[in-house]
């Protein structure tokens, strides 16, 4: 197949039955259009910076919430005497 080429297989269903099952298309693009819709194109405003020190941060506090989040469950469990067979306690 050339660039722009695709083909493809449908399933179909016994009460739902497709006549045209496989195809063969290409892709024509427009490159004048596509040019002159590209040139209209206007830059995304920037709405803050983001670096590798904030997202460390961000996904240390997520960590965080997790973890406090399982430990709050778990002391819940414990506390439930009809749930606390559900945990397992890992022996030493």
């Amino acid at each position: 197949m050339s660039s722009g080429e695709f083909v493809g297989l449908v399933a179909d269903n016994p009460d739902q039955q497709i006549d045209l099952k496989a195809f063969h298309n290409r892709i024509l693009n427009n490159h004048q259009a596509l040019a002159a819709e590209s040139a209209g194109y206007k830059p995304i405003p920037v709405i803050r910076q983001i670096n590798g020190q904030i997202i460390k941060k961000v996904f240390e506090q997520i960590k965080d919430d997790v973890r406090e989040i399982i430990e709050t469950e778990i002391a819940k469990i414990n506390l439930d005497p009809a749930l606390k067979h559900l945990l397992v306690s890992k022996k030493k």
